[in-house]
């Protein structure tokens, strides 16, 4: 990762001979590398509060990421950990992936659904429009999204406070000193924005503002910690 932002702070300080558009596909690459090399290093400590949460309460939990190999590998290691859980916890570790179709879809969410399975793990971009989890109320975001609609989408597929569950309990890890927590800082200040001034219609989020602005911030703050 040190290595990933030493390169884009020397590419993003050399004016070059690239044109803008190549210029701004070449600092959209170094921001996607960063965020997935983040994605892989919440990988023990998201598995660890899964464990948590499995062993404190008798609640399911809903484990949504971006990157594929981020996904398998909280997969096998939550199933191998669970090895060791009682069997009331759990062990099966089910997972909804980008490419099931919607049978399969339907198939996974049924076997959750049941008392003898706790943890599920799903791709953030599978799991908008048409996903139903009303028998969960807890969620971690792993990999926080260029575009927030998407996680929008996630939460609202979870029962509203009342429904089925007193409230939902959605965690959004940050690595600090890394990309994701000046990530974190503009989504969570843009969505505050938004909904101070809008009324409940949808948002449109410009993506391409939110990674200008996020390659700004790097170029001026490098790995620095919160502040502002």
């Amino acid at each position: 990762y040190k290595q990933t932002m030493k390169e884009f702070l020397d590419y993003y300080a050399d004016s070059g001979a690239d044109t803008a558009m190549a210029r701004s596909a070449n600092i959209l690459a170094f921001l996607s590398k960063m965020r997935h090399l983040t994605g892989l290093a919440k990988i023990e400590p998201v598995c660890e509060f899964v464990e948590e949460h499995i062993m404190q309460t008798d609640r399911k939990i809903a484990v949504f990421v971006h990157h594929k190999d981020v996904g398998a590998g909280i997969k096998l290691k939550l199933q191998n950990m669970s090895k060791e859980w009682p069997a009331e916890w759990g062990k099966d570790i089910l997972q909804l992936t980008s490419e099931m179709d919607s049978q399969q879809r339907d198939d996974v969410l049924t076997r959750w659904s049941k008392p003898d399975h706790r943890v599920c793990v799903l791709s953030t971009l599978a799991s908008g429009e048409g996903l139903n989890l009303q028998f969960c109320s807890d969620m971690i975001q792993v990999e926080r999204q260029w575009n927030p609609a998407n996680e929008e989408q996630v939460e609202a597929r979870f029962p509203r406070p009342g429904q089925t569950a007193d409230k939902i309990n959605a965690h959004y890890p940050v690595a600090i000193g890394t990309v994701d927590e000046f990530f974190s800082e503009i989504v969570e200040r843009k969505r505050e924005i938004c909904n101070s001034v809008m009324t409940g219609e949808a948002v449109k989020w410009d993506e391409s503002s939110m990674i200008r602005e996020l390659s700004e911030i790097l170029a001026q703050k490098g790995g620095k910690k919160w502040g502002w």
